[in-house]
């Protein structure tokens, strides 16, 4: 399945030692906290914003075809449980 094709429900658990990724209630990776860096340098520890955008290109994708171009990205909702 592509992510393109449907809607999907992304999740981020974070708690004080782990952070769980999913994609549609399925986990696909996990970081343990404490790897970034011990005490006040690690930035998982301090106060975070939520940011959504549609990033195009950079080094982790191949290069962008103009014309699959214009896109949108659409969010239904987002939720913020503490």
């Amino acid at each position: 399945m592509q992510p393109y094709n449907d809607f999907h429900v992304y999740a981020l658990e974070w708690n004080d030692n782990e952070m769980k990724i999913f994609f549609d209630n399925k986990q696909y990776h996990s970081f343990k906290l404490n790897i970034a860096a011990i005490g006040n340098h690690n930035p998982f520890r301090k106060p975070f914003y939520i940011l959504l955008n549609l990033a195009l290109g950079g080094e982790w994708g191949e290069k962008i075809d103009n014309n699959n171009l214009p896109q949108s990205f659409l969010t239904d909702y987002v939720r913020v449980y503490q």
